[in-house]
């Protein structure tokens, strides 16, 4: 085997681990294990090129390797579908988690063929995948600090990431193809890039404690024989000075107690945000903030936190 496709080969490997721990972790944890751009980017580069390569030069090494990295990413694309909307911006109306994903998708569809016209088919593959490698870098830093865990991350994903990187950094930017005119000090300088960031997030993650499992199976929460399968909450209570968030006056029609509620789900579905509202009169009524979750996570914990909500009021009523 020639030194090339070694590189290659080896390339195809470590990104085609990447792919499948990533797509093993969004359903451990229920979440999406690529920064959403950085998929977009990949699978719209991956498919594209796994065609112009077929229609260039056949079944080649690197065309069989993108077809292949482009059907474990739409593994990858389900898993944030299925668990991506908890990370979708919470003062945006959730129904815009779709067209959104389908805007980014069609945008990055748009980027790559953009990149075709203008460098042609070999450069303007090998200089997308070297940009967006680079973004890619820059994205996984950013999603563990907004998670701040190794939720959807691990140790796996991030050597074999560096790996993949630099080999074909070393094909194309030092060793060089004559496709390409000979070593590329461009994709050299890129490729150095990612490896910076590749390495800074490995010794980030290191650091950063990986996400408590409590034994609950990827796919939901057991149920014991017999009863039904209700996910354990924790809720976390803060009293506000705010207006309760409704269009309708307080049961009553007096001024009403409200607490902000977060309730994660131990089974790591999404984070429920809402207002629990107490009048002077009535029960406790449940306002979500609009995270869709799964329905039945949100019934857990839409019971629990009104649940607890008529417990403060009633401490309240007795301590007056």
């Amino acid at each position: 085997m020639s030194l090339s496709n070694f590189l290659i080969l080896l390339s195809g490997l470590c990104w085609t681990v990447v792919y499948l721990d990533g797509i093993r972790l969004g359903f451990r944890d229920r979440t999406y294990a690529i920064p959403f751009w950085a998929l977009a980017l990949n699978i719209a580069w991956e498919g594209l090129h796994a065609w112009l390569g077929y229609q260039h030069t056949g079944l080649s090494l690197q065309t069989v390797i993108n077809a292949v990295w482009a059907l474990f990413d739409v593994g990858i694309l389900y898993t944030y579908f299925r668990f991506g909307q908890k990370w979708f911006p919470s003062n945006l109306p959730a129904r815009w988690f779709v067209p959104w994903t389908l805007v980014a998708l069609d945008t990055a569809v748009v980027v790559q063929v953009a990149f075709v016209l203008q460098f042609g088919v070999l450069f303007g593959r090998a200089y997308a995948a070297f940009l967006q490698n680079l973004l890619m870098s820059v994205l996984f830093i950013g999603m563990l600090v907004q998670r701040g865990s190794r939720d959807g991350q691990s140790l796996t994903i991030a050597v074999s990431k560096w790996l993949g990187t630099l080999a074909p950094t070393l094909l194309l930017g030092v060793i060089g193809v004559e496709d390409l005119g000979g070593p590329n000090r461009f994709i050299l300088t890129v490729g150095l890039l990612c490896g910076v960031f590749d390495l800074l997030y490995i010794a980030l993650l290191v650091q950063t404690k990986a996400p408590e499992r409590r034994g609950i199976p990827p796919f939901g929460p057991t149920r014991e024989p017999g009863s039904e399968a209700v996910p354990r909450t924790s809720i976390g209570l803060q009293r506000t000075a705010r207006p309760a968030r409704h269009e309708d006056p307080p049961q009553g029609g007096r001024e009403a107690h409200a607490l902000t509620v977060e309730a994660p789900s131990a089974a790591g579905t999404p984070t429920l945000r809402g207002d629990v509202v107490q009048g002077r009169i009535g029960s406790p009524t449940w306002m979500p903030r609009g995270d869709i979750v799964d329905p039945m996570s949100k019934q857990a914990s839409r019971f629990t936190a009104v649940a607890t909500m008529a417990a403060v009021t009633a401490a309240d009523r007795a301590a007056h």
